[in-house]
């Protein structure tokens, strides 16, 4: 929240880029973003129905791998993948000001033509 009220302080936009669950941390967020005069924005994308298959698909490619990143989990279990599910819908579900914006393969490269 410090680096946060720093950025906002000096009038730069700050982007929090990962899920971000806890209903309380956006809370916060929010307050922070009206007593430093910014507007509080939240985006939530959503992915395809192929997204089950590429979860597991990478799950199992950082199991394998010997340089796993501690970041990301490698339980690719079906409770897993239903955990983060309900995790994303239950915040959006309290989030109802967000904007939703529904993400499909291979749509980041083909806008940055990588």
């Amino acid at each position: 929240m410090a680096a946060a009220r720093t950025h906002l302080t000096a009038r730069d936009d700050v982007v929090m880029p990962q899920l971000i669950a806890r209903q309380e941390f956006i809370a916060g967020l929010d307050a922070l973003a009206v007593e430093c005069g910014a507007r509080f924005r939240e985006v939530f994308l959503l992915p395809d129905e192929g997204a089950a298959s590429r979860y597991r698909d990478r799950a199992h490619a950082l199991a394998a791998s010997t340089r796993p990143d501690p970041a990301i989990s490698a339980d690719c279990s079906e409770a897993e993948l239903a955990r983060s599910c309900q995790l994303l819908l239950d915040a959006l579900a309290a989030r109802p000001a967000a904007v939703v914006i529904l993400t499909y393969p291979g749509e980041i490269d083909a806008l940055t033509g990588t």
